[in-house]
């Protein structure tokens, strides 16, 4: 599922090789995406898709035979900086996303609450469950785990569609319930059942960088780093 998920955000099959080509976003791709580009490192691969031939043309020259594994300099991210801005584009997010590795465990959790799709509406406008669910009419959720404490939901993860063949996890924990294992649970229980719910779907974990905590709860909970992301926009 991974390479047709992104055969579709790069708007054609994948070759092994650093590849280049002018596309445009459109419904099916990954919510990031669908922006005006996307630079994407994968396996040592770099993958490059823009809606500008003549910035895509500058893109292939200077970074055709580029080591990818390094792309993530602070010198070269300058450098592509200064190229989008000639064509007055601009970086507006980065971040790496996770994927279950082949050792992830299967987990069922007895303390962790199922809330199906007809359950969801209550968290719609929680003060501080904000991340676990889009509530997106186009990338809609599909399930959501919580962990209770006297009564109240104090963890929740939440799954939503992303692109044709992705499905999306977040994950929030109350501040006062911090550093007590509840979100690598959660990921484990939610991980586990949409697997099972929805076994021709990639399951993604997105954050970025700065956020450690978070990071470290993917690989806690039986995630790996599959791909770094760049994504392009066009200035206001």
């Amino acid at each position: 599922m991974l390479k047709k998920q992104l055969a579709i955000d790069f708007t054609q099959p994948l070759t092994g090789e650093n590849q280049f080509v002018c596309g445009t976003g459109h419904p099916s791709m990954r919510f990031w995406a669908r922006n005006d580009g996307m630079i994407l490192v994968i396996d040592g691969i770099l993958l490059c898709r823009v809606d500008n031939l003549l910035l895509l043309k500058e893109l292939k020259e200077t970074y055709h035979q580029a080591n990818a594994q390094w792309f993530g300099e602070m010198k070269n991210l300058k450098r592509l900086k200064a190229i989008l801005s000639k064509y007055e584009y601009e970086i507006v997010n980065y971040g790496p996303f996770f994927t279950p590795s082949k050792e992830f465990c299967f987990e069922e959790d007895p303390s962790v609450i199922l809330y199906e799709y007809d359950a969801l509406e209550q968290f719609k406008s929680h003060p501080i469950f904000t991340e676990p669910l889009c509530f997106d009419p186009f990338d809609k959720d599909v399930l959501a785990m919580g962990i209770e404490h006297e009564g109240e939901v104090v963890a929740l993860a939440g799954m939503n569609h992303n692109g044709k063949h992705a499905l999306e996890l977040g994950i929030e924990v109350m501040d006062t319930f911090q550093k007590k294992g509840y979100a690598t649970r959660l990921i484990k229980a939610i991980t586990s059942e949409a697997m099972k719910r929805y076994p021709d779907k990639l399951i993604l974990y997105g954050t970025q960088f700065t956020h450690n905590q978070s990071i470290n709860v993917a690989i806690r909970a039986g995630f790996k780093h599959a791909w770094t992301e760049i994504v392009l926009q066009k200035m206001k």
